[in-house]
C-alpha cells in the first residue's frame, strides 16, 4: 500500500495529547490572569490619582527594562555570533 502524497493537516491535533493540552489551558489561563492583573492595576491607579498621566508613567515603567534587556540582549547576541561564525 502506498500513503497519498498529500496528508490532510489537521490543526487541532496536538491538543489531543493531554500534557500538551494541560499546557495549552494553563498558558491561556495564565495569560488572561495577567492581563485582568494588569488592567486592575491600571484602574486602581486612575482610580486613585485621577491623571492619565500616571497610567503613562506605569506603561513606561514596563516597556523600558524590556527595551533596555532587548538592545543588551541582542548585542551579546550579534557579539557571540560573530566571534563564533
Amino acid at each position: 500500500m502506498t500513503e497519498p502524497a498529500h496528508q490532510r493537516h489537521d490543526p487541532f491535533e496536538a491538543l489531543r495529547q493531554p500534557n500538551f493540552l494541560i499546557y495549552a489551558v494553563t498558558r491561556f489561563s495564565a495569560t488572561i490572569a495577567m492581563t485582568l492583573l494588569q488592567a486592575s492595576i491600571a484602574y486602581h491607579v486612575y482610580q486613585i490619582s485621577g491623571s492619565a498621566l500616571s497610567l503613562a508613567f506605569i506603561g513606561l515603567a514596563r516597556f523600558l527594562p524590556s527595551l533596555g534587556l532587548s538592545l543588551v540582549g541582542g548585542a551579546f547576541a550579534l557579539f557571540r555570533f560573530l566571534r563564533h561564525g
